[in-house]
């Protein structure tokens, strides 16, 4: 097989108290601190990059409260250097990672400003705005999606018209299509580094359509989960684009397992023998509370998801028998006994439903 040069979005999660918990040393056993992660994680993107002639990389930052920005680009013109090469330098390399540093370091300085500013992070208040912002998350979507539009930008599919009509009908009927023409010679992936606990709240209709765009252009999603618990959705996202989901048992030996697991291209992770996920939690988030749910009902029109049965679905306003949804709800705690039993005999890996007669929004999704 043709070894064609490698394209790597790299998306780091920088939510400044999911860094300020992960460096307390009172409440971590191995605490990591911001700057410890980012100084390993550039070694391992200096490896990208001189691995082959002609790779290219993409660095986004996650940040708080939606906003993501891209750190560093390969197709883009570094920031000026304000100091001379160190001797012994390799001088992209050099360039790569102060650039990143400096943008990095513009960011914080210019979210701290806009904490300080925020009408709610007064004394009294601190405790409420640090609940919120915990709520809202690392903008890992946002910055997903525009890694996505980057890469699609940059390296387009095809630009024959019967081609992307050809690829337009695979997708609609669910046929992958090997069409030498629509497929691009460079290849690319992209590696999550996450370090913020799950939340069920907000970006989950995002992150899958990102994962279907994705699918489309065969773009593996990497995740390596620093935070001790397993995210839902990032785990769902690496298993649906053949990706490759690794918590890290030991934070010590970060740059380790990056240069082990995720440096090689995805066409020789056959024969390197890396891990694999044994269990995949395919649960998924209720549209009116946006809540994981083990039983969810998804109307048949539209395929929203809801935690109970809804006589009017509240994304596309269809309207369902009265009769049929209040036999459903008496019914519910019986299929919710056999849903656990179920998945006591599958040792808790959920899978996809079985249908339930009744109402159009009795589809059962465990």
């Amino acid at each position: 097989m043709e070894d064609f040069p490698s394209v790597l979005l790299v998306i780091f999660d920088l939510h400044p108290l999911s860094w300020a918990i992960s460096a307390d040393p009172g409440t971590q056993t191995e605490p990591m601190d911001v700057e410890k992660a980012l100084g390993e994680l550039l070694v391992f993107l200096n490896a990208h990059l001189a691995s082959k002639w002609g790779n290219e990389l993409m660095v986004y930052g996650a940040m708080a409260r939606g906003k993501s920005e891209l750190l560093y680009s390969s197709q883009a013109p570094s920031v000026s250097l304000e100091h001379s090469l160190p001797p012994n330098a390799f001088e992209p390399f050099h360039a790569m990672s102060q650039t990143v540093k400096s943008r990095l370091r513009e960011l914080m300085q210019q979210q701290e400003a806009e904490l300080a500013a925020d009408d709610g992070m007064a004394v009294d208040g601190a405790d409420d705005a640090v609940t919120a912002m915990m709520k809202d998350g690392p903008a890992i979507v946002p910055a997903l999606l525009r890694a996505l539009c980057h890469i699609n930008r940059l390296h387009p599919t095809s630009s024959n018209p019967h081609a992307q009509l050809a690829n337009v009908q695979a997708s609609a009927t669910g046929i992958i299509l090997e069409n030498t023409d629509a497929t691009s010679n460079v290849k690319a992936r992209v590696l999550i580094v996450n370090n913020t606990p799950e939340r069920g709240s907000g970006g989950y209709v995002g992150l899958m359509n990102s994962v279907f765009a994705a699918q489309k252009r065969k773009i593996p999603i990497d995740v390596v989960n620093l935070h001790p618990t397993d995210s839902i959705f990032l785990q769902q996202a690496s298993h649906l684009t053949h990706g490759i989901y690794f918590k890290l048992p030991k934070r010590a030996a970060f740059l380790i397992y990056l240069n082990l697991i995720f440096l090689p291209p995805p066409h020789l992770r056959d024969q390197l023998g890396l891990p694999l996920q044994d269990k995949v939690d395919f649960r998924a988030v209720c549209f009116c509370h946006q809540r994981v749910v083990d039983i969810g009902f998804v109307c048949s029109v539209c395929l929203s998801i809801f935690c109970s049965p809804q006589p009017i679905c509240t994304t596309c306003k269809s309207k369902f028998p009265i009769a049929s949804v209040q036999q459903l709800r008496k019914a519910l705690p019986a299929a919710l006994q056999k849903s656990l039993r179920t998945a006591a005999k599958t040792n808790g890996v959920s899978r996809a439903g079985t249908p339930v007669v009744g109402s159009p929004l009795s589809r059962q999704v465990e």
